[in-house]
């Protein structure tokens, strides 16, 4: 996970996550950097300049999380070593493979430096399972894990949900009966064209095409036309993905060069281990 080759005793290690990192990136971010103090690492977690801090989908998650990031500027990444949290391409972050030191992630890897993958629906889990035996989670990092993990998996409701994952909440002390979460906590996306450009936003290589990728989150289908003529008509070749949670049904509009296709999922897609998958048959065609 930590590549301790690369690490000096003066060196200042800041752990990243993804640009406009959601609930589990900025959780998985926390937790590192608290492990890597206990560890008499200097650290800190940060986010890039431009950057915000993705609220969407659990509502009053600034309630719970009292950590401020560091704002890194570009001029000032090489002042750091970093290690990357919930993703593994240096493209979603500094951009420069040479100060990566490692990163710990669930997501499948691409990346040739130091890491650790695991297949669970949240990176925090991740966290949780790489450490738990040698760290001491405290009530508000086990807090944060459920949380995020609430978050990242749609409340149980995505595909990527294991009776690992199960297993994992439990020994953290929680309840695996979400639905109560879900109707306390779920923030439906607003359906408009920031959010068609922003929501979930991602960056992702398939094969060596880039792709640009949002998501809605949504109860329906209402305006579902006009996201996907957003996609259709975009510029750049596009994932965009619409989660319709009242019938639990996953739309998924693909811009592929000058075609377009679209499928649908009968359940909460994965857009790491379904989607992706997905898209990759296209590009083979």
């Amino acid at each position: 996970m930590l590549n301790s080759e690369i690490i000096n005793e003066e060196d200042y290690v800041l752990v990243i996550g993804h640009r406009n990192p959601d609930v589990d990136s900025i959780v998985s971010s926390i937790l590192v950097r608290n492990i890597l103090r206990n560890m008499g690492v200097k650290s800190d977690f940060a986010i890039m300049e431009d950057d915000y801090i993705k609220k969407s989908n659990f509502k009053n998650i600034d309630k719970y999380i009292k950590d401020e990031p560091l704002v890194l500027k570009e001029e000032d990444i090489p002042n750091y070593k970093f290690l990357l949290v919930d993703h593994n391409d240096v493209n979603q972050s500094i951009k420069d493979v040479n100060l990566v030191t490692g990163c710990i992630d669930h997501h499948i890897l691409t990346c040739s430096f130091a890491s650790y993958y695991k297949d669970l629906g949240s990176c925090s889990l991740v966290v949780y399972d790489l450490f738990n035996e040698i760290y001491n989670f405290n009530k508000y990092e086990k807090k944060l894990i459920y949380y995020s993990f609430l978050s990242d998996t749609n409340y149980g409701r995505s595909s990527r949900y294991s009776d690992e994952d199960r297993k994992l909440i439990e020994e953290l002390g929680f309840d695996t009966n979400y639905d109560k979460y879900f109707e306390k906590y779920f923030v439906e996306t607003k359906v408009d064209i920031e959010n068609f450009e922003k929501s979930g936003y991602k960056d992702i290589n398939i094969n060596g095409v880039l792709f640009k990728s949002t998501y809605i989150n949504v109860k329906g289908t209402m305006g579902i036309d006009d996201y996907k003529k957003f996609v259709k008509n975009n510029d750049k070749n596009f994932i965009g993905l619409w989660f319709d949670f009242e019938k639990r049904k996953s739309h998924c509009f693909i811009k592929l060069n000058e075609s377009f296709y679209e499928n649908e999922f009968n359940f909460i897609a994965s857009r790491a281990m379904d989607v992706i998958p997905y898209v990759e048959t296209l590009i083979k065609v």
